[in-house]
């Protein structure tokens, strides 16, 4: 953090000497990479094309400054303004904007950047798991398949397959398969028990023994979720599912009105009032 310190007084000391679009754009980098101050490099970015509007690299960051604070449609308009300049790596340009899209649940769209970013690397895997995904999200039960078992055929054993397994899984849930759904899972657990979506995937196989009402084995998972994520909405509610299933009522209710003070998602946080009003 210190040498980042260090740069930004640099840069700053060079743009009040003579300001230029590389300066800005260098300081506007060091913003996004030390100390993480997006909205500093979007000031400074906002500079860099002020001064030079024909530079794809500053669109492009500017982009990921969108994305990384959740404007996804400036972020968008970023990106389609670097293609358009011509930006050089438009492999994960096509991956970031997939990223935005997905996020405003935009899935035809992610699914055609996708497509697009597979023209170019046929053989990455991560873009096939992502492309599944938002299959699986619209429904499309078929593709999603096909595109995630064509990620676990390219890529079945590194740390970022747990993804894949993970994405198989929940496949297998949405089609009511739960033991396979298990097994996915688990081996996803298997691979990486430390991937950052490890609170996601022990929800998922818990909300799996929920689906055959083997609850004293979904808490386990649950209690883990939460130990790694104690603000995941999600596994307060199962969790709650789980204690009125076991007729631990006043457990159940602690976990409703947990998710409810967690949740930014309305339906989640409609079903725990319910649950709640369901508690005798």
């Amino acid at each position: 953090m210190e040498d980042y310190s260090r740069a930004i007084a640099d840069f700053s000391k060079s743009i009040d000497i003579s300001a230029s679009s590389l300066s800005y754009n260098s300081r506007a980098y060091c913003y996004m990479l030390g100390p993480k101050d997006y909205v500093k490099a979007i000031a400074d970015l906002d500079q860099a094309i002020g001064i030079n509007c024909k530079d794809a690299d500053s669109y492009y960051m500017r982009g990921n400054c969108h994305l990384l604070i959740k404007n996804y449609a400036e972020a968008i308009q970023d990106y389609n303004m670097a293609e358009t300049l011509q930006f050089a790596d438009i492999f994960n340009l096509y991956l970031q904007r997939a990223t935005c899209y997905s996020a405003i649940k935009d899935l035809d769209n992610a699914i055609a950047q996708a497509d697009r970013a597979i023209e170019i690397k046929p053989n990455d895997a991560s873009i096939f798991n992502n492309r599944g995904w938002w299959h699986l999200e619209k429904g499309n039960y078929a593709k999603a398949l096909s595109d995630i078992n064509r990620a676990i055929e390219l890529d079945p054993n590194s740390e970022r397959s747990a993804n894949w397994w993970d994405s198989r899984g929940w496949y297998f849930y949405k089609t009511s398969e739960i033991q396979r759904a298990i097994q996915d899972l688990s081996k996803a657990l298997e691979i990486n028990p430390n991937i950052d979506a490890a609170y996601e995937i022990y929800c998922h196989r818990a909300q799996c023994f929920l689906a055959v009402h083997e609850y004293t084995k979904a808490l386990p998972d649950l209690d883990r979720a939460l130990q790694l994520n104690s603000a995941y909405a999600e596994a307060y509610y199962y969790r709650g599912q789980c204690y009125m299933a076991l007729n631990q009522i006043e457990k159940a209710r602690s976990d409703f009105q947990s998710c409810i003070s967690s949740s930014n998602d309305a339906t989640l946080t409609e079903k725990a009032r319910l649950e709640i009003g369901d508690l005798k």
